[in-house]
């Protein structure tokens, strides 16, 4: 409009001063740029329009994912950009830094809620910021099983918490920190007791272990440390044994007779032979042993070396802390497994020689 006025000025002066000719030429030059600057102008507003138009498709409508069912665990005080990375990672959305910035434009960033998310369907990103914004639960329950080893237990943390495994596993095994927490080991194995932890979303793996180890110790009392000094065993010594039984037995009631066993061989000196130990050391843990396996180089093999191994090979649970602290009095230096869970328990050798060919037998008959 401006410019308009001040050409309507010019051509007024031009025609005071200009001859006809000169004054037509200047209108003609006039019109041209004015033309010009209005084709600039409508362009302009053209673009705007479509930008306009696409706003809304693209932050109200459009998908951002095709996931329809996941899990996303914010952890506390999580900016924006590694909110944006978690999405990414777990492909909730394709483009991070649009999230972040209509995340900024929306004034979300600041709203994000730290907490477990569940997110059902496929979102907008306006439905996405408005989901992460009303907080997810703060209660995301841990639940360490009976005979779970810390290998185990790093794919559930990184599950259920976002802490990566490798880093978990590399906390549980870092002697710094087991001394820091208390923990009477070089590795938190055997000491992460068995339970349901309730856990809120941005626990570091050092927090973690330090809790599980305060449930250890709730649970060991002191009768029971009484009870490991009458028997001349650590704290260590009773936990690892308590590993092998934990995964020797399948039934508690023959956790005692099993210990009884154990307790036997290490007062003679004899080799535990405990398949379960060979797992533990070749990382195998469900695997059915070859005789090549017992042959393994590994302070773990207690067919090659022994006593006990360097350290617990699970976490094992109350009942079978209390077995090892406890073991059934009798003469029994062997077993083998029956099959669906039992053992048969020999004193000698020759009979447990006996029992492997009577059991193979009886498996053959039953085929």
């Amino acid at each position: 409009m401006l410019r308009t006025i001040k050409a309507g000025f010019a051509l007024l002066y031009s025609a005071l001063l200009l001859s006809p000719v000169a004054i037509l030429d200047n209108i003609m030059k006039s019109v041209k740029k004015t033309f010009a600057n209005f084709l600039i102008v409508l362009v302009a507003l053209i673009v705007i329009g479509v930008v306009l138009v696409s706003i809304p498709y693209s932050v109200l409508y459009k998908d951002t994912s095709k996931v329809i069912d996941a899990t996303i665990v914010i952890p506390k005080g999580c900016s924006v950009q590694n909110t944006a990375r978690l999405l990414t990672e777990n492909r909730i959305i394709n483009r991070p830094n649009l999230f972040i910035l209509w995340a900024k434009l929306l004034g979300f960033d600041r709203r994000i809620r730290a907490g477990r998310h569940r997110l059902v369907g496929s979102y907008s990103l306006l439905g996405l910021l408005q989901t992460l914004s009303r907080g997810g639960s703060f209660s995301i329950d841990i639940t360490v099983y009976d005979g779970e080893n810390i290998y185990e237990i790093a794919g559930v943390v990184e599950h259920k918490l976002g802490i990566d495994s490798l880093s978990f596993l590399d906390r549980a095994t870092n002697d710094s920190l087991m001394k820091a927490v208390g923990i009477p080991s070089t590795t938190a194995e055997g000491f992460l007791f068995p339970e349901t932890y309730n856990i809120d979303p941005g626990t570091s793996a050092d927090e973690l272990i330090a809790m599980m180890y305060h449930q250890f110790k709730q649970e060991f009392k002191s009768n029971l440390y009484a009870r490991a000094e009458s028997l001349g065993m650590s704290i260590k010594d009773v936990v690892t044994l308590a590993s092998i039984i934990e995964k020797e037995a399948y039934f508690p009631d023959e956790m005692p007779r099993i210990s009884g066993v154990y307790h036997n061989r290490l007062s003679r000196g004899m080799l535990l032979q405990a398949c379960p130990t060979v797992n533990y050391a070749l990382k195998q843990f469900d695997k059915r042993l070859l005789y090549e396996d017992l042959e393994l180089e590994s302070p773990y093999n207690t067919y090659k070396y022994k006593g006990l191994p360097p350290t617990p090979i699970a976490n094992p649970g109350k009942k079978a802390i209390l077995a090892a602290l406890y073991p059934e009095k009798h003469d029994f230096y062997y077993f083998v497994s029956e099959g669906e869970g039992h053992h048969s328990f020999t004193r000698t050798e020759k009979e447990h020689a006996e029992a492997i060919r009577a059991i193979k037998k009886r498996k053959g008959n039953l085929r």
